[in-house]
């Protein structure tokens, strides 16, 4: 195993050692972009908000109370605070915004509310699901300020996922230039050399990503004011798992395409084809579920449980076909002969999940005759095409019997 890790390093060194090179200058130029967006926000909320305007502001909804506030026009001077301030959560069920709502869900002290705007982490009851913040301040000449932070430094599924294609790239790139056969008839099979190429290319950059990421919130304190600085733990290692969750469960995708299918350009096509296939499979599944229980407990299950259910599954498989298989069926789509029709059935269900079954969905209701005429033809384009590279059946042949 050393020697191949060895052997592989030499040959790929320099573009692993750029990869590298690459986020360790992202996660130094993160930190730059995260401070100076931090002070320019600071300096924009200094400029167009004060105490005064603020206590006019919520004097104003305070004396009308029941004014429907998004459906009268909002004084100019009041607008950029209305934006600003966060409706308390009690009210989320009530049918529209009222002036009671506004004056009860924003600060009594100008101080806390500027407090609150200029948190870098916001607090654990407001919106927290992005791995970006944007800011919207308008000011008096109506000039808005956007500022947008990164709440999880480089692990977020963006900067991840990066890695993942770059795996992939590199899996591809290793067949067609040979080194694959190369490495592997000399020093014991493919399985080794795939292990290295997932630690080169997936393990260690997100290992780096990891230790960036915590350098980068443990040092925020020493450019930005500490006492807007409270990083909230929980929800960053919640939303950090969640992304690495996720490009872990792509990069182990791509180790069984790249142990199942033949050609190069056979694997990127599959590749492509897959991502959106499979995530309007299973939009289109989720929406068969009719009972919530089912549906709540899918939601509430962390994903990373997910990604152990699907590493424990799939890695297995995927070390069986790397055993099972020699380098003269990379010719073929799918290499081992056995799995072909099933490859193709699989295809064939995902076809009619993606394309058939929206006909008797309720509420995709596809009464448009050119919606029809498209999902029908992308139906039999698809069967076609995949019948003819998968079996090396054309579909014509069978049509005329």
């Amino acid at each position: 195993m050393k020697k191949v890790f060895k052997a592989y390093f030499k040959l790929r060194k320099g573009w692993i050692i750029t990869l590298y090179g690459l986020l360790l200058l992202a996660g130094l130029a993160s930190m730059v972009n995260d401070n100076v967006q931090w002070h320019k926000w600071e300096a924009a909320v200094t400029k167009n908000t004060n105490a005064k305007e603020y206590q006019k502001f919520r004097s104003y909804y305070k004396n009308n109370p029941d004014l429907d506030v998004y459906g009268t026009v909002t004084p100019e001077s009041h607008i950029k605070y209305l934006n600003s301030v966060p409706i308390n959560s009690v009210f989320f069920k009530e049918d529209r915004v009222t002036g009671k709502m506004i004056y009860q869900s924003s600060p009594a002290e100008y101080e806390t509310y500027r407090d609150n705007l200029l948190a870098y982490y916001p607090k654990k009851d407001n919106y927290f699901y992005d791995r970006i913040i944007f800011r919207n301040l308008p000011s008096e000449t109506n000039e808005h300020t956007n500022v947008q932070i990164n709440l999880v430094a480089l692990m977020s599924e963006t900067i991840l996922l990066t890695f993942v294609v770059a795996f992939a790239l590199a899996v591809v790139l290793d067949q067609s230039k040979h080194i694959t056969a190369f490495i592997g008839s000399r020093m014991g099979g493919t399985t080794t050399l795939h292990f290295a190429q997932f630690i080169y290319w997936v393990g260690i950059p997100l290992i780096i990503a990891s230790i960036l990421s915590l350098i980068t919130h443990l040092t925020r304190q020493f450019f930005i004011p500490s006492q807007y600085v409270k990083i909230p733990w929980e929800k960053v290692l919640e939303l950090s798992g969640e992304a690495l969750s996720v490009a872990l469960i792509a990069a182990i995708g791509v180790s069984l395409v790249d142990a199942l299918v033949g050609k190069p350009v056979y694997k990127i096509v599959t590749g492509v084809l897959a991502v959106p296939a499979l995530a309007i499979a299973m939009s289109n599944l989720r929406q068969l579920i009719t009972c919530r229980a089912i549906s709540d407990i899918m939601v509430k299950i962390p994903l990373f449980i997910y990604m152990f259910v699907f590493a424990a599954i799939v890695i297995p498989i995927v070390l069986v076909l790397q055993k099972s298989q020699s380098l003269e069926q990379d010719s073929f789509y799918i290499k081992l002969k056995a799995l072909r029709l099933p490859f193709y059935i699989g295809i064939v269900i995902l076809t009619i999940i993606d394309f058939f079954l929206p006909f008797f969905m309720m509420g995709r209701v596809l009464d448009s005759p050119l919606t029809v005429v498209i999902n029908s033809v992308m139906m039999v384009g698809l069967l076609a095409v995949f019948a003819k590279l998968v079996l090396d059946k054309d579909i014509r042949n069978f049509l005329k019997k």
